[in-house]
């Protein structure tokens, strides 16, 4: 997720929790859920990338400005060096000598120092604050990489049917600014100051608020940019903040949808049940896992489904941290911008850009998927890829082709009706 994006959620994390605190039971909760204004993290990005790529160029211009002419401390150090070689011999210095032996030779009929000790000064840039601007370097560098990437993969392409809101201007524009500032960070990351503070460890994660931090204007500028833009030191709690606003548009969705709370059974907000049709619908918020399970009950059985919910904006299979188990009938990935088959992770399910709001009503309107048909052919053939490999489990059908897993609902001699408990698109 990027810097601008992350502040938004925070704000809006901010206003769900007001609004919880504001409607503990959970009837009247649910009652009112149409009054909360979820913001959206799309349209705030869009906005506002290019005024945050001005503000790193200019907070880049500063750093430039620091490395040319960085805080550094000077220290002194004692050292042993040949005679001929020092300067000035303070008596403190001579005094050291004359209690060393071997740093005596005779020279014909007297004793001279070949050695003594000297002070020596040096300057000293691995400083606290010169480390904490190196960290700023490489986080800026990290974050620019991802708008680029972004931009890249969203630029039209010959061909293609994929449409965009933002234009070719807005994009092309996006992607000058994120040349700009790569060429400016090329530069600081060539300077012999970041070649310097590069050796150190950069990953600080508290920053202490020192004296040059608060009392050197171009030190200080980068400090206040720091603690204006990085919201969220510790990705743990941005997960858990993702899957809070997630899970409110989900709950949004369901009550536009005509989902009817059971509050009787209901434990808690992160843990709600419901009625929608025919069906019996649990919503809960894992806590093991950074995502949301949504369970649909008919004629007792049951379909779990996984949604786990990504805070980057390109998908990378390597950012997933659980693994495959049966225990879910469906696993989708779902970031800000798109939805993702665990299936078929390499292409969105989206090929147009929607909202937060659009996507999360999809994908809830997916997973009670019916159609009309005949049971006595689709008990023989898949309805999906029409495969004769179909495995009767009593409770319901399954393909063994695309593994698409579905029961009948009978609606009278002559129809019936499918409910997708998982459906493999072709």
């Amino acid at each position: 997720m990027k810097i601008i994006e992350e502040i938004q959620l925070k704000n809006t994390i901010k206003s769900i929790k007001k609004f919880y605190t504001d409607h503990k039971d959970l009837n009247f909760f649910y009652q009112e859920l149409s009054s909360l204004e979820l913001n959206s993290l799309q349209s705030f990005s869009f906005q506002h990338d290019s005024d945050f790529f001005d503000e790193v160029s200019f907070v880049l211009s500063v750093i430039s400005s620091i490395v040319v002419h960085p805080h550094i401390v000077t220290k002194t150090e004692d050292i042993v060096l040949r005679a001929e070689l020092a300067g000035h011999v303070t008596n403190d210095q001579f005094q050291r000598v004359m209690k060393e032996p071997y740093m005596w030779k005779q020279k014909k009929t007297e004793m001279v120092p070949e050695y003594i000790y000297h002070h020596q000064h040096y300057d000293e840039l691995k400083i606290y604050e010169n480390i904490f601007i190196g960290m700023i370097i490489n986080l800026l560098d990290l974050e620019i990489e991802k708008y680029y990437n972004f931009y890249v993969s969203i630029l039209p392409s010959i061909g293609s049917s994929f449409e965009f809101f933002l234009g070719d201007e807005s994009i092309e524009l996006a992607l000058i600014k994120i040349a700009n500032l790569q060429r400016k960070l090329r530069h600081i990351k060539n300077s012999y100051f970041y070649k310097v503070i590069s050796k150190c460890n950069l990953n600080i994660t508290k920053i202490q608020p020192t004296n040059i931090l608060l009392k050197d204007r171009l030190y200080n500028h980068c400090f206040k940019f720091y603690r204006k833009f990085i919201q969220y030191n510790d990705k743990n709690l941005l997960k858990k903040d993702f899957r809070i606003y997630y899970y409110y548009q989900i709950l949004k969705a369901m009550k536009k949808l005509g989902f009817r709370l059971d509050a009787e059974n209901s434990k808690n907000i992160n843990n709600l049940r419901f009625y929608y049709l025919d069906y019996k619908v649990q919503l809960l918020a894992l806590n093991n896992r950074p995502g949301i399970q949504l369970t649909i009950e008919y004629d007792n059985v049951k379909a779990v489904h996984y949604l786990h919910l990504n805070t980057e904006r390109i998908l990378k299979f390597d950012n997933i941290d659980y693994r495959v188990t049966k225990s879910f009938n469906t696993i989708d990935i779902l970031t800000i911008w798109n939805l993702y088959s665990y299936e078929n992770i390499d292409k969105p399910v989206f090929q147009k850009t929607i909202s937060e709001e659009e996507m999360a009503t999809d994908w809830l309107r997916s997973k009670f998927e019916e159609v009309i048909v005949k049971k006595e052919i689709y008990s023989k053939y898949c309805p999906v890829c029409r495969s004769r490999f179909i495995v009767d489990l009593d409770t319901h059908y399954e393909c063994d082709n695309c593994k698409t897993q579905y029961k009948f609902k009978n609606l009278d001699e002559i129809q019936d009706k499918i409910w997708f408990m998982r459906i493999r698109r072709l």
